[in-house]
C-alpha cells in the first residue's frame, strides 16, 4: 500500500515529461526542419540544394513579421525584406552597422528605430555564448522581436558561438539577413556557409585579431562578408589594435581578385574600436562596412555623430564595385 502513492507520483512526472518533450519538439520544428534539410542538401546538387532549402523556408516561416500589438506599421514579407538587405550589400555606400551591444534594452525597439532614423545602415547583432567567448548576450528571440517590432533594415548577426551549426537555422528563422561565424567554432567550415547560402543569406567568416586569413583563400568562393575583429571578442568599449589595419590591407587584396574573378559583392567588415576618430584611417585600408556600438550609443546625439562619420568617410574614395 505505502508504494501507490510513490507510483502515482512517478506515473504523473512522467505524463508531465511527455509534455514538455511535445512542446519542445514543436517549438523547435522550424528550425530542427531547416537543420534537416540543410544535412539532406550534402546529397545533391548545390544549385538543387538551395532551390530545396528556399521552398522548405517558405513553407516554414511565417510569411511576414508584424508587432502582435497590432503597430501600423506595413507588413514585411520575409522576401521583401532579404531584397532590402540585398540591395545594402550589393550598393556601392560605406555601410555603418552600430552594434545594439551597446543600446539601451530597456527600449532596445525604439532605440534601434532612433539610430536608422539617425543614418545607420544596418543593424549588428552580437550573439555570445559564454563558451566560445566570456559573456553572454542575445539570441534569435531578440532578433525575431527587432522584426516583429517592425525593423526593415538588415540585421547582421555575428555568432559568437559553438558550435555554430546548431543555432544557425534559428537565426535563418528569425529573421536575420546576414550570418557570419568565426572559422575557430565550426567543425566544417564549407558546410556551414553552404547552409546559410542554402537559405538565400548572405554569409561570412568573422577572423579574431591573432587568426590568419589563410582559411579565406579556400572558401572566398562561397563567402559574401570578411569580418576583421579588432578587438578580442567578448565585450564592447575595448580599443582598436592597430594591427588590423594591415590585415585589412590583406583581407581587402584577396577580396578585390575575387570580385574580379567572379563578378560577386564581397563587403570587408571590421568590428571593435571604431569611432569618428579613425573610422577615415580605417576606410583608407580597404573596409567598406563599419560596426560601432559604444561610440555611437553611448553619444547624446546619435545623428551627430553617424553624420561625423559620414563625413570623415566621404575624404576617402569608395571600394569598387
Amino acid at each position: 500500500a505505502l508504494t501507490r502513492p510513490l507510483y502515482a507520483s512517478l506515473a504523473v512526472s512522467a505524463v508531465l515529461l511527455t509534455a514538455l518533450v511535445a512542446l519542445r519538439s514543436r517549438t523547435n520544428n522550424v528550425a530542427l526542419g531547416i537543420r534537416t534539410r540543410a544535412a539532406a542538401s550534402s546529397l545533391v546538387s548545390p544549385a538543387l540544394a538551395r532551390v530545396q532549402a528556399r521552398q522548405f523556408i517558405k513553407q516554414s516561416i511565417p510569411p511576414s513579421f508584424q508587432c502582435p500589438r497590432g503597430a501600423t506599421r506595413p507588413l514585411r514579407s520575409y522576401a521583401e525584406l532579404q531584397q532590402i538587405a540585398n540591395e545594402a550589400h550589393e550598393g556601392n555606400k560605406m555601410l555603418i552597422a552600430p552594434s545594439i551591444l551597446s543600446a539601451n534594452f530597456a527600449k532596445l525597439g525604439e532605440d534601434v528605430d532612433r539610430v536608422l532614423a539617425d543614418g545607420a545602415d544596418v543593424v549588428h547583432f552580437d550573439v555570445m555564448d559564454n563558451h566560445y567567448v566570456p559573456n553572454l548576450t542575445i539570441g534569435p528571440m531578440v532578433c525575431k522581436a527587432l522584426r516583429d517590432h517592425g525593423v526593415t533594415a538588415p540585421i547582421d548577426v555575428h555568432l559568437m558561438v559553438s558550435p555554430v551549426d546548431r543555432i544557425i537555422p534559428d537565426f535563418i528563422a528569425a529573421g536575420a539577413s546576414y550570418i557570419t561565424f568565426h572559422p575557430e567554432a565550426s567543425l566544417h567550415v564549407d558546410r556551414s556557409l553552404q547552409m546559410i547560402k542554402d537559405a538565400g543569406l548572405k554569409c561570412g567568416l568573422v577572423f579574431n585579431p591573432a587568426t590568419p586569413l589563410d582559411i579565406l583563400e579556400y572558401v572566398i568562393d562561397k563567402v559574401d562578408i570578411v569580418l576583421l575583429m579588432s578587438v578580442n571578442p567578448g565585450f564592447g568599449g575595448q580599443k582598436f589594435i592597430p594591427n588590423t589595419l594591415e590585415k585589412a590591407k590583406k583581407a581587402r587584396a584577396l577580396i578585390d581578385a575575387e570580385m574580379a574573378r567572379s563578378g560577386r559583392k564581397i563587403r570587408l567588415e571590421i568590428d571593435g574600436g571604431v569611432s569618428p576618430a579613425n573610422i577615415k584611417e580605417v576606410a583608407a585600408a580597404g573596409v567598406d562596412m563599419f560596426v560601432a556600438g559604444s561610440a555611437i550609443f553611448n553619444t547624446p546625439d546619435y545623428k551627430e555623430t553617424i553624420d561625423t562619420m559620414r563625413a570623415e568617410l566621404a575624404q576617402v574614395e569608395p571600394v569598387s564595385a
